[in-house]
């Protein structure tokens, strides 16, 4: 029976059988060939298989860098959540406590917290700056007089403030520190960097300024009486300039009073002086139209621009210091006796009536200046640029003067005294 079946299942399945045969045939058939030609098929599948595997290694480069890309991007935006959180913790930290009972412990981690965020992420830094700053305004405005007493000082939490922003490292084209008119009683602001800070208006009594930089700062009305008027000069010069804008005559008198002993004990602020004053002699006494000039009285050169004009005659010159510029001032009757005054522009300038006896003009630029009626009595014009025989003349006691021969006009030359 059971080969019966066998035999049924052969007939059934002839083909099966005969494609097995054929299979195994062309596996012997191939054996030997491969046997016989070993390199030819080694150098085909390096052929094959050669760039495949390269193209398989670029690709798996590919997703790996893809996949460093991915979790350096994840980490980057975990890392900023992370500050992000701290720098809006913070915030909320300075705000701790009532106004009239703050938390002092909480706000001055809230600062530290900031500071260190502000060294290491670049983003915040500015940010985190105007932050400290508005919150010294906010928490330290200045109060009533009748609330104000000797024993004041600057809250904690105030004065580490601004000692984090005294002491940041601050960059380049940084916007202007704003701390406008802030109560800081006895504040310390040892070695702090604040130049260019707003801080017209604020009071800073018994502040501690030493190695403090304030140059550039605005201090306009700064209350600061306890500062002797010749130490700290990188806080008195930019408040003496800012002074110089007041509307008050008695405080911009102040400030050139200011300016002129800063500009004789440090020899640095010397030229930074001079160039102030000659500015502001510019800005303040310019030509007027003719209008205005014909209403003009004789002695109408302000008690300021005098005062400053004053402190530019009797400065002892450096060597090699720049030109005096002095170009179309209106200066009537300004008084310049005995002042030094050699090289100076006074390219077409007003100085009709002005008492200039025993000037020294020694190479000055004195083209298209009026001198009518001026007394140049034994004046210094030796060299003198641009000057006529008709501009000399219509002042007085021109004759008097040492000048070259070529304006004698018409008249001796007096011999110059030895020098």
């Amino acid at each position: 029976m059971m080969i019966d079946i066998f035999r049924n299942w052969l007939k059934r399945y002839w083909w099966a059988w005969l494609s097995a045969v054929v299979l195994a045939l062309l596996m012997v058939v191939c054996w030997k060939w491969l046997s016989n030609h070993s390199d030819t098929l080694r150098n085909l599948a390096l052929v094959i298989f050669a760039p495949l595997g390269l193209a398989l290694a670029t690709w798996r480069s590919i997703i790996a860098d893809k996949n460093t890309q991915i979790a350096d991007r994840n980490s980057l935006i975990a890392e900023d959540n992370s500050i992000t959180d701290a720098f809006t913790r913070a915030i909320e930290q300075l705000g701790s406590g009532l106004d009239d009972k703050p938390n002092i412990e909480v706000r001055l981690g809230a600062i530290y917290a900031l500071e260190r965020l502000s060294q290491k992420n670049d983003a915040y830094y500015q940010a985190i700056i105007d932050i400290l700053a508005s919150y010294v305004r906010n928490n330290a405005p200045i109060p009533p007089e009748s609330e104000r007493f000797e024993d004041d000082m600057t809250r904690i939490d105030v004065q580490t403030a601004m000692t984090v922003i005294g002491r940041r490292k601050s960059r380049t084209e940084e916007p202007i520190l704003n701390l406008a008119k802030t109560y800081l009683p006895r504040v310390d602001l040892t070695n702090a960097e604040l130049r260019y800070a707003i801080m017209h208006g604020s009071y800073l009594r018994e502040a501690r300024i030493e190695g403090a930089n304030f140059r550039g700062a605005s201090l306009e009305n700064a209350y600061i009486p306890d500062v002797s008027r010749l130490d700290h000069i990188d806080f008195l010069y930019p408040k003496a300039v800012a002074e110089l804008d007041s509307r008050s005559m008695e405080v911009r008198l102040g400030a050139i009073s200011t300016l002129e002993k800063i500009s004789k004990t440090d020899y640095q602020y010397y030229q930074r002086v001079i160039d102030t004053l000659t500015g502001y002699v510019r800005k303040n006494a310019p030509i007027p139209s003719k209008h205005k000039m014909n209403s003009v009285k004789i002695d109408d050169t302000r008690k300021d621009v005098q005062k400053v004009l004053s402190v530019l005659a009797s400065r002892t010159p450096r060597p090699k210091e720049p030109v005096l510029n002095l170009v179309k001032v209106y200066l009537p009757g300004v008084n310049l006796a005995g002042g030094c005054f050699s090289g100076a522009n006074f390219r077409g300038s007003c100085l009709h009536h002005a008492v200039m006896d025993h000037i020294n003009l020694f190479q000055a630029d004195l083209s298209y200046t009026n001198l009518d009626d001026a007394d140049v009595k034994e004046g210094d014009l030796r060299g003198a640029i641009g000057l006529t025989c008709n501009q000399l003349t219509s002042a007085y006691n021109w004759d008097t003067t040492y000048r070259d021969d070529d304006l004698a006009c018409d008249a001796e030359i007096p011999e110059p005294p030895p020098t």
